[in-house]
C-alpha cells in the first residue's frame, strides 16, 4: 500500500523517511544499506544536532563573552582576585565559557596573558586546575614560539 502511494505520488521517500521506523523504510525498499545502517546515521546525525557545541575562538565571534573573562581575570588592587576568592572565579569562567560558548583555549590564553600582567598575584595558580593539562601544554608550547619568532 505505501509503496502504491509513492508511486501515484501521494507520498515521498523524504517523508517517509521522517516519519517512518527504520524497519519499515527497509521493508519498503526506501533506504538502502539496511535498517540498522540507517538507523546508525541517524543517530550520528541526531548527536551532531543536538550534542556538538559551537565554540568561539576569535575575539570579535562572542565580543561579550571574552571581554567579561578579561574583566573578571584582570582585576586590581582591592578587587584582585585572591586565594579565598579563586573557587569563586572558577565558577565564574565556567559559567560565562558554558554560557557564550567560549573555547576553553582561548580563554587559557586570556588567562596567561592576565597573569602575564600580575605576575605577583599567586592567586592565579589556583585558577590552572579549570583547564586541561595537555591544553596547558600545547598553548604554552605556541606562546613560547610566538615569544621567540617576536624576538
Amino acid at each position: 500500500m505505501t509503496k502504491e502511494a509513492m508511486q501515484t505520488g501521494l507520498t515521498t521517500n523524504q517523508l517517509l523517511m521522517e516519519r517512518c521506523e527504520s524497519d519499515f523504510l527497509d521493508e519498503i525498499g526506501v533506504i538502502s544499506g539496511g535498517a540498522a545502517m540507517f538507523y546508525k546515521k541517524q543517530v550520528k546525525v541526531n548527536t551532531k544536532m543536538l550534542y556538538v557545541q559551537n565554540k568561539f575562538n576569535l575575539l570579535r565571534e562572542e565580543s561579550e563573552g571574552y571581554s567579561k573573562v578579561i574583566t573578571t581575570l584582570n582585576r586590581f588592587g582591592k578587587d584582585a582576585i585572591t586565594e579565598e576568592s579563586a573557587k569563586a572565579e572558577i565558577c565564574t569562567i565556567q559559567s560565562l565559557i558554558g554560557f557564550f560558548d567560549l573555547d576553553p583555549n582561548r580563554v587559557f590564553d586570556l588567562y596567561l596573558d592576565c597573569f602575564e600582567s600580575q605576575l605577583t598575584n599567586t592567586a592565579f595558580l589556583k585558577l590552572m586546575p579549570l583547564f586541561s593539562a595537555l591544553s596547558i601544554a600545547h598553548i604554552l608550547g605556541f606562546k613560547f614560539q610566538h615569544y621567540q619568532r617576536a624576538s
